[in-house]
C-alpha cells in the first residue's frame, strides 16, 4: 500500500515526461557512441596513425570475437582472464565494503577515535594505491593476494569516509529514542543507525566499485601474473595492437555491466529511500 501511494503521488504527466527524457538521453548517447566508433573505423582503415598503432574498429571487433570463441567459450582466453579479473575485483570489493563500513561506523560514532587516528588515516588516504604495489609485491609476491590488497587499499576510502560522515550527520534524536527504549549500543547501531546511513554507504560503494575495477587492472598489470591487466600488458609488449584494443574494449563493457548490476541492487535495497525522494520532489 505504501508503494502504491508513492507511485500515485507522482503526476502521470511528470512520469511520461521523465520517460521521454530517458529515451532521448539513451538515443543521444547511442548517436555519440556510433559517431566515435565510425571515426575510429575511418581512422584505422585509412592509417591515420602510423606504424599500425590504431587498427580499425572492425579488425578489433573480429579479434574480440575470436578471443571469446577460440577454441570454445568456456576455454577461451577472454573467458578465463575475465573470471580472474572478476575474482580479484569482487573479493577485494566485498572486503572493502565490510572494512569500510565497520571502520566508518566506529570512527563516526566514537569521535575520540577519529581525533586520535585522523592524521594516520589522512596519510594513508593520500597515498596512491598504484605506488604501493611494489611494497605489496615485497611482502606478498606476485599473485592474487597482491591484486586484492591493491583493490582494498585504494577502494576503501570512499566507503569509509561516506560512512563516517553519514554516522556523524545522523539524527541523534533517534539514538536517544533507542536509549529510552533501553536498546544496547550494538542494537542502536543495527536497528537505527545502519538504515539511516545506508543511502550514503551505497554512494561510497559505487565510487569504490569504479576505483576497484581500475585498481584490479593496475594490480594485474604490475604484479598479478594473470587477468585482463596482464593480458593487455603482454599484448602491448608483443605489439599486438588488435589484442590490446580488444582487451581494453572488454574492460569497458565489463565496467558498464558491473555498474548496471550495482544500480539494480541499489534500487532494490533503497526502494523506500528513492520513493521518499520522488514524493518530496
Amino acid at each position: 500500500m505504501a508503494e502504491l501511494s508513492i507511485a500515485n503521488a507522482v503526476p502521470v504527466g511528470t512520469r511520461m515526461s521523465e520517460r521521454f527524457g530517458r529515451v532521448g538521453n539513451v538515443a543521444t548517447g547511442a548517436a555519440v557512441l556510433a559517431a566515435l566508433l565510425g571515426l575510429w573505423q575511418v581512422a584505422g582503415a585509412n592509417k591515420w596513425v602510423d606504424d599500425g598503432l590504431l587498427p580499425s574498429f572492425t579488425d578489433v571487433a573480429a579479434q574480440f570475437w575470436l578471443r571469446w570463441t577460440e577454441p570454445s567459450l568456456l576455454d577461451s582466453t577472454f573467458f578465463r582472464e575475465s573470471l580472474t579479473t572478476l575474482r580479484h575485483l569482487l573479493v577485494g570489493f566485498a572486503i572493502t565494503l565490510l572494512l569500510g563500513v565497520m571502520l566508518g561506523i566506529v570512527i563516526g560514532y566514537w569521535h575520540s577515535i577519529g581525533d586520535r587516528f585522523g592524521l594516520t588515516l589522512d596519510l594513508l588516504r593520500y597515498m596512491p594505491a598504484a605506488a604501493a604495489v611494489p611494497a605489496f609485491l615485497l611482502f606478498m609476491g606476485p599473485g592474487d593476494m597482491t591484486v586484492i590488497a591493491v583493490v582494498i587499499f585504494g577502494g576503501i576510502w570512499p566507503v569509509l569516509l561516506n560512512t563516517m560522515d553519514a554516522v556523524r550527520g545522523s539524527d541523534r534524536i533517534l539514538l536517544e529514542v533507542g536509549q529510552i527504549y533501553r536498546l544496547r549500543r550494538l542494537q542502536q547501531i543495527r536497528k537505527i543507525l545502519l538504515p539511516a546511513i545506508t543511502p550514503q554507504v551505497f554512494a561510497g560503494a559505487r565510487v569504490a566499485l569504479s576505483i576497484g575495477i581500475l585498481l584490479a587492472i593496475v594490480g594485474e598489470y604490475l604484479g598479478g601474473g594473470s587477468g585482463l591487466g596482464n593480458f593487455i600488458l603482454l599484448a602491448q609488449r608483443q605489439f599486438q595492437m588488435k589484442e590490446l584494443y580488444a582487451g581494453i574494449l572488454l574492460l569497458g563493457l565489463m565496467g558498464i555491466a558491473l555498474n548496471g548490476l550495482f544500480v539494480l541492487v541499489e534500487r532494490q535495497v533503497l526502494r523506500w529511500y528513492i520513493g521518499k525522494l520522488a514524493v518530496h520532489s
